[in-house]
């Protein structure tokens, strides 16, 4: 069980350092588009909801490391 707690708490920060960065690219990506049409907004709105889904994972991640059980459970991960 603790070595699930540890796998799933890695891959969490991983996805959410990855959310974060897609998104950013997609927002840098429609600011430098000369055209502006309904892709372009989609692509913008897309970007801040996947920058907002990563910060959600890491801050749900964050309250989880909080929880005593869960803290118990990666104090025993090998680093």
């Amino acid at each position: 069980m603790t070595i699930v707690a540890c796998n799933l708490m890695k891959k969490s920060v991983i996805s959410s350092a990855v959310f974060i960065l897609v998104g950013s690219l997609l927002v840098l990506f429609t600011q430098l588009m000369s055209v502006q049409n309904v892709l372009g907004v989609v692509f913008f709105f897309t970007g801040f909801f996947t920058i907002f889904t990563g910060l959600f994972v890491l801050l749900l991640t964050g309250v989880l490391v909080l929880l005593p059980a869960v803290r118990q459970r990666l104090e025993l991960c090998q680093h």
